[in-house]
């Protein structure tokens, strides 16, 4: 049973699923106007492929996926995202998904100016948090908490609202990755700096 005033992530995620599959409009990938974020959705399995991983964070709030590096599966789905903090050569799958329950979720580039800066900013203020850098860079996974879901669900909200869009977007994407590098994949982010 939880706490009084602790809400579990699952609380937030029927939230972000709704808001997910209302603005994924297609299958693939679609575009936001929130620079750096696309949303998408996948109705059918998709096998095992080769590609490449741009530096990214890829987030399953329904289904799940698969990613195959140097002999390591990992696992992502809406329990835990994954991290990639170098272009890295791998392998994925689509392991769950229909078209009654597609998989949906949203690629994040860490390649835009906010992220990256974020990154540098924390490197250069939390000393604790770089000291404690054990991951190693490349493809992670991290679990989803509270934190995490809550500025998830703050930074799509904003796809609702163009004016709030405007004025928050790159603050709500400051925001997420502060929480992604007080995380259990932001030793991999420092060590790739």
């Amino acid at each position: 049973m939880a706490e009084a005033g602790y809400s579990e992530p699952m609380n937030n995620i029927g939230k972000i699923i709704e808001l997910v599959d209302r603005h994924a409009i297609a299958e693939g990938a679609t575009e936001t106007p929130i620079e750096g974020l696309q949303l998408f959705r996948q109705s059918h399995h998709v096998e095992r492929l080769p590609g490449v991983y741009d530096p990214s964070i890829c987030v399953i709030v329904q289904g799940q996926k698969r990613a195959y590096l140097d002999g390591t599966t990992h696992i992502y789905d809406s329990e835990q995202y994954l991290c990639c903090t170098l272009p890295i050569p791998a392998e994925a799958e689509v392991i769950e998904a229909s078209p009654e329950k597609p998989l949906l979720g949203l690629l994040l580039s860490l390649e835009n100016r906010v992220m990256f800066e974020t990154v540098l900013e924390m490197a250069a203020l939390d000393r604790d948090s770089t000291s404690k850098a054990e991951v190693v860079p490349g493809l992670t996974v991290a679990k989803w908490d509270e934190d995490f879901a809550a500025e998830l669900q703050r930074l799509l909200e904003l796809l609702d609202d163009p004016v709030a869009l405007n004025i928050l977007g790159k603050g709500r994407l400051k925001e997420l990755m502060f929480i992604i590098l007080r995380g259990e994949a932001g030793g991999a982010f420092f060590q790739a700096l």
